[in-house]
Formats: structure tokens, sequence, C-alpha cells
């Protein structure tokens, strides 16, 4: 399908078919950089399988056509892609076609990885102009001097039971 803006074709493939039409096919299980948790997997039950007519395969060109995982492809990147078109019957002997995706290739990345390497420069610059304004230090740890001040103030403290000394205490706080 031509969208009006953004001018794409619409290719898919779903991931599983009733099983009732899949009659004796083959069942596969989907990859894990598809369904990483088995949340698909588990909501299908017992009607729904997943057939080799929903596998899409992933390459890359680099040379030769090689196996690529799903998560390296990204908007921006030329592709190409393998479809088959069925005719799907609707009501009165009309028909309707449809592109099933079947591959995916990614031919040229650079735009992708040159337009992720800008976008990371200008994180890096923005950061080093962020003016932090005066920052407070304090020194970790103690110093001899620090140690023996300290220690000096609290070998004068002293710690009364007396009831008439906390009482007193007390009424100073307030």
């Amino acid at each position: 399908m031509w969208h009006h803006h953004e001018q794409a074709l619409e290719m898919l493939n779903r991931y599983f078919t009733p099983r009732k039409q899949a009659q004796e096919a083959e069942e596969f299980t989907l990859g894990c950089d598809i369904d990483p948790k088995d949340i698909l997997k588990k909501a299908t039950g017992n009607h729904l399988v997943h057939i080799e007519d929903n596998i899409v395969q992933y390459y890359e060109m680099v040379k030769r056509f090689i196996p690529a995982k799903l998560i390296k492809f990204q908007v921006g990147d030329i592709v190409e892609a393998q479809v088959s078109i069925i005719l799907i019957p609707q009501c009165e002997s009309k028909f309707k076609s449809t592109m099933v995706l079947q591959s995916l290739t990614i031919m040229d990345g650079t735009f992708t990885q040159d337009a992720a390497k800008m976008q990371l420069q200008l994180q890096k610059s923005a950061i080093a102009n962020i003016s932090m304004g005066p920052t407070l230090k304090c020194s970790v740890g103690y110093a001899d001097e620090e140690f023996g001040i300290t220690k000096h103030k609290f070998s004068r403290l002293r710690v009364d039971e007396d009831e008439d000394d906390v009482n007193k205490a007390n009424e100073e706080w307030d």
C-alpha cells in the first residue's frame, strides 16, 4: 500500500497461523530476538502455530549475504525486501492482494551509522558545554590534626545518669 505522505510499501508477515489452516505443517519456535520473554508463545494457546510460512529471514550484505539479527535494522537503513504476493479471497469472487515479507537484507546502513555517530558527538559536546558552576568539595577521610581535635572534644564529654541533670539539660534546650 502506498502512503501519500511517507511513500512506503507495506509488507508484513504474521507470526502465527491458525492451527486448522496449518494442517500438517511443521511447527517452529519463535526466535529469542523476536520473543525474548516468551510472551507471544504464551498468548497463542493451542489454536495458533508458528510455521515456515511465518518465518522472515534477516540478512546483511557485507561482500556477501550473511545472517543478521533483527535488532540490527534501523530506520534509515537501505534494505532489500523479498516478498510473495498472495491473493486472499473476498466476497463475490473478488480477491485482495497482499505482500508477504519473506526476507529483509540491509544493503547499506552507513546513513544510520553516521547519524548515530553525529548524535553521540552532539550529546558529548552538549555535556561538555554545560556549566557546572562552583562546586563544593569536601575531603574524605581524616587528617591527623582533625582526628586529634575531635578526640580532644570527645574526651571532655560526660554522660550523667542523674535525672536532675537530664531535666536541666532538657530545660536548656527548650
